[in-house]
């Protein structure tokens, strides 16, 4: 049985990617889940309880589905419930490296099952891009105009303190992809003022360079992923959606959710230190 804490993502994007696993959620989510119409289609199958505390020892499972700057809290919760077994964490763990890297050390001594949510790898193209012989040099530019720029919300998502911003929270897909390659060294790496925009050049033992861009405040949608001249991907967004009925994320939730089933990945902590290293390679404009 799974339990989510989060009321956002945690409702539209993972409910109903798990929903055939068992759910079970504190009564004060319903309300909340009714008002989403993405997801409210689910809300009969979910297991309702009286309260948060219920949930969770009724579950074997937990999903932590909350801004980055409470999510270590939140770990210290649900690492002393014994009948939690498996944990999945939003990305970043942290709002920086350093505490991610805390939390690491906590999920590893705990003896949990433990994924965390860099669902790139899960795409099409992010399928693609691991499976190629890295022999080519990769250019890869996502732009687009992020929801809080678009409808000029003052959200966790816009700061990189509290988590936000084109590295941490946009970026950070794609250092975990790079990371799991094998990219270790920061050639270049510089933000904007509002950390909206990220440009970033990448090397590692044996590899070609990969040049980066993460525009989040772009006026045109465009995502393209090219190894030498072979195209990957060129459309206009990461995510291609298959069920107008649901968040176009909830089928590459699924199969993030499924990796339970698979060997424990071994570039989590990779992809935190590649992280340190971006930032402390970066103008002081994301710290």
């Amino acid at each position: 049985m799974i339990t989510i804490i989060g009321s956002g993502f945690g409702l539209y994007g993972y409910l109903p990617a798990v929903i055939k696993s068992g759910v079970v959620l504190p009564l004060r989510y319903k309300e909340k889940l009714d008002q989403m119409p993405q997801a409210k289609q689910v809300a009969d199958l979910v297991q309702w309880v009286a309260d948060d505390q219920t949930a969770r020892a009724m579950a074997d499972t937990a999903i932590i589905a909350v801004p980055p700057e409470y999510q270590p809290k939140i770990l210290d919760e649900i690492l002393v419930l014994p009948n939690i077994q498996r944990i999945a964490l939003e990305k970043p763990l942290a709002p920086t490296p350093d505490i991610a890297l805390a939390m690491m050390e906590k999920l590893e001594r705990s003896g949990k099952q433990f994924r965390i949510d860099y669902i790139f790898r899960f795409t099409d193209w992010g399928e693609k891009l691991l499976a190629m012989p890295p022999d080519q040099k990769l250019n890869i530019e996502w732009q687009f105009m992020a929801h809080h720029f678009a409808h000029q919300l003052n959200n966790w998502r816009r700061y990189s303190e509290t988590g936000g911003g084109a590295v941490r929270f946009y970026g950070i897909h794609f250092i975990a992809l790079l990371a799991e390659m094998g990219y270790t060294e920061v050639i270049s790496s510089e933000t904007d003022k509002k950390s909206s925009r990220w440009k970033a050049t990448f090397t590692g033992p044996h590899l070609p360079d990969c040049h980066l861009l993460v525009d989040t405040k772009a006026t045109n949608n465009k995502f393209t992923v090219k190894a030498g001249d072979t195209v990957l991907a060129e459309q206009e967004s990461v995510f291609v959606s298959t069920d107008p009925n649901f968040d176009v994320r909830v089928p590459v939730v699924a199969k993030f959710y499924a990796s339970f089933a698979d060997e424990p990945p071994k570039w989590y902590r990779a992809a935190i230190l590649l992280w340190k290293n971006i930032e402390c390679a970066t103008p002081a404009a994301i710290r």
